[in-house]
């Protein structure tokens, strides 16, 4: 087999709810909240995030607070942030719901919540989110 192997993260986190979190790179002179609150926000605008943060939100409520502890690892790390929702259709629920239903749009509209309850109408820069098909434990 040819072609580069995959990364392995350099820093895992394990919260005490037993989730755990990746970052690839460990940031430089910025790493640790105390760091990162010491800089100018021109400053940190200027600085790049290094590595990534992802997180799934189901719509539960340990869902929503992984989310919440991923942001606060995201400040603390400064690192990206990545927020993902997955949907999969599975043997006959493609017919749960009746006409017009989508398990893309539940998916959607759980991951808008999520993002809602966590940061209001707008979020940072740093964060991205996506409604993924597929399992999420192939994600």
């Amino acid at each position: 087999m040819t072609g580069t192997p995959p990364t392995q993260p350099s820093h895992l986190v394990t919260h005490p709810d037993g989730v755990r979190y990746e970052a690839d790179v460990l940031p430089g002179p910025v790493a640790g909240a105390a760091a990162a609150s010491a800089v100018s926000p021109e400053v940190a605008a200027e600085v790049s995030r290094v590595g990534r943060i992802l997180v799934g939100v189901d719509g539960s409520e340990a869902s929503v607070r992984a989310l919440a502890t991923a942001v606060d690892l995201a400040h603390a790390l400064y690192t990206t942030l990545q927020i993902v929702t997955t949907w999969r259709i599975v043997g006959e629920s493609a017919d749960m719901g009746g006409a017009g239903w989508s398990p893309e749009s539940d998916a959607r509209e759980i991951l808008l919540e999520a993002l809602g309850r966590q940061f209001g109408i707008s979020f940072p820069d740093w964060v991205s989110s996506a409604t993924l098909e597929g399992a999420a434990a192939q994600r």
